[in-house]
């Protein structure tokens, strides 16, 4: 009696040996582009500085306003002869000058006040002293007002050299050869005068 079998049984390998070897599925190839591309991306991020955001500037906004200056102010103190007057001696002008603004100031001449000199003690007489002012400049005395005296009321007498003085300091300015008792004064007299300090705003 003849046997018969399924078909489907028909084509098995009798053996192990006889199988052939199973390929895996190849992985899809755009799959390691895009891990590529994020490890890319996360290393451009890592090389950002953190504090890129303060190249962006900002402003803040105001205003100010200041109308003109008023005029510009000293104290002189201490006014005196700048050496001891004796016959056939010429001597300067001291006095302490404080720069009383914000802002320097430059000293520049001396101003003597005609109709106030007087000699010391009261009441000695020219004869015996013989004090007189130096040549100078003939000008009008200044008065605080900004107005002045009138012509030839007052004897300007330069400085050599411009004394600077920075703001809230006191500098001592002497005006050399201001005074002058001559050398046939047959008494030691003293002097005393008005004087105005001239100066302009900054150095």
């Amino acid at each position: 009696m003849t046997q018969h079998y399924s078909s489907k049984w028909a084509n098995l390998p009798e053996t192990t040996d006889d199988l052939a070897p199973v390929t895996a599925p190849a992985a899809p190839k755009n799959k390691r582009k895009r891990k590529i591309a994020i490890a890319a991306v996360a290393a451009l991020a890592v090389g950002v500085p953190a504090t890129a955001w303060a190249a962006v500037n900002f402003f803040g906004f105001g205003s100010f306003e200041q109308g003109p200056a008023a005029a510009g102010t000293i104290a002189i103190t201490n006014g005196a002869l700048a050496n001891t007057l004796a016959p056939g001696q010429t001597v300067g002008v001291k006095g302490n000058v404080k720069n009383t603004n914000d802002y320097p100031i430059t000293v520049k001449s001396l101003y003597i006040k005609k109709s106030s000199m007087a000699l010391l003690p009261a009441g000695a007489a020219q004869a015996d002293c013989k004090i007189t002012p130096m040549p100078g400049a003939d000008v009008a005395f200044p008065k605080p007002d900004g107005t002045d005296e009138g012509p030839n009321t007052g004897i300007k007498y330069n400085l050599a050299t411009p004394v600077v003085i920075q703001p809230g300091f006191t500098t001592t300015v002497t005006v050399p050869n201001v005074i002058k008792q001559d050398a046939s004064a047959t008494k030691m007299c003293g002097v005393k005068a008005d004087y105005a300090v001239e100066f302009a705003a900054g150095s």
